[in-house]
């Protein structure tokens, strides 16, 4: 008789239990949406009928927005940088959600919460006005738009956190190559177009080649100061 890892059967029971218990199959064409929590050889899954969907689809106008965290410690570990570049977006058959770092369900023209009663990690969205412009927050992490960023310049850059120790961000309108001196505990990320980190000071070391569209991070402690010096990428040049 073969066996499972415990923790695969538990997952299979509760899927069954969560099943019968609704009358509901994973196949049911009024289920819009299924998120699924992957385990070695199930998921558990919630579906969000039509029903459920909400009416304030048009109050959030984050639809294909990309958005740069600020609120970023020079020591987080590697993986969390994904979460530092987001995009949200919004979708044709789930009116009245938002994708902004999970699926989040829209409640007011500044607010979006959690869409299910039995997933964990979910979190909640609130858009707020800060210099000029609307910031976002999404759980313990806050967002300025892309236009927040610093056009880069050719030639050295200087960076320096302020008071409020949050990140600071710079655009490249070209293909550049670009140098860093940071203090011992600031840190240097650059993404390309797409959100990928292309270069990361705290494994990284020497010159990068960043292309036109990526973004450079400088995180670190208030008064903690950087220099970026750029110079256009020579033909066919990347590293």
């Amino acid at each position: 008789m073969s066996r499972i890892p415990l923790i695969v059967a538990v997952c299979l029971c509760f899927a069954l239990v969560t099943s019968v218990a609704s009358g509901k199959t994973e196949k049911e064409d009024s289920h819009l949406y299924k998120d699924a929590i992957a385990t070695t050889r199930s998921k558990i899954w919630q579906a969000i009928s039509s029903g459920q969907c909400g009416s304030a689809t048009a109050a959030i106008t984050v639809n294909g927005k990309v958005w740069l965290r600020r609120n970023v410690s020079p020591f987080e570990s590697i993986p969390v940088t994904r979460s530092h570049f987001v995009r949200s977006s919004l979708h044709n058959d789930l009116p009245g959600y938002v994708f902004f770092s999970g699926l989040k369900r829209i409640g007011s023209p500044d607010f979006a919460g959690m869409p299910f009663d039995s997933i964990r990690d979910q979190t909640e969205l609130a858009l707020f006005g800060k210099d000029g412009a609307t910031w976002a927050w999404v759980s313990d992490m806050l967002y300025s738009p892309k236009q927040s960023a610093i056009a880069l310049r050719t030639g050295e850059n200087s960076v320096r956190i302020g008071t409020d120790g949050y990140s600071q961000w710079l655009a490249a309108d070209e293909n550049i190559v670009l140098a860093f001196a940071r203090s011992q505990r600031g840190r240097i990320v650059v993404f390309s177009p797409d959100g990928t980190p292309t270069y990361d000071s705290a494994r990284d070391t020497g010159e990068a080649y960043a292309a036109k569209g990526s973004y450079i991070e400088c995180a670190g402690l208030a008064a903690d100061t950087f220099t970026i010096k750029a110079r256009p990428a020579a033909a066919g040049e990347k590293r």
